[in-house]
């Protein structure tokens, strides 16, 4: 793929006394890690392909696992068609697939 890295904008909830409070993020698939900047909260979180053991596609996300849990959720209905098309491939290209199981 000749992106270098593949970049959105999408919400996340972040739960707090059991309330739900959404907050926009910036998602980056970089060629080393996926990148997740939440700049209303100052966090910024690191996700390194090869620590990924399953990757899934159900109901509108992709969801990025380490031996059962999940790690990385990335929805689909907040990425842009150019970018919805090119993230399956972008994913299959940089996660180890020794050790990662992709199923879609």
């Amino acid at each position: 793929m000749g992106k270098t890295s593949i970049q959105h904008k999408e919400s996340v909830k972040s739960w707090n006394n059991n309330e739900g409070i959404e907050a926009p993020c910036t998602i980056t698939l970089m060629n080393n890690a996926i990148m997740a900047d939440i700049p209303e909260h100052n966090l910024v979180y690191t996700y390194e392909w090869n620590q990924f053991t399953n990757v899934y596609n159900k109901f509108g996300y992709y969801m990025l696992f380490n031996k059962g849990r999940m790690i990385v959720m990335l929805s689909q209905k907040d990425m842009p068609d150019d970018i919805k098309a090119a993230v399956p491939a972008y994913i299959k290209s940089h996660v180890d697939r020794n050790i990662c199981k992709i199923n879609f």
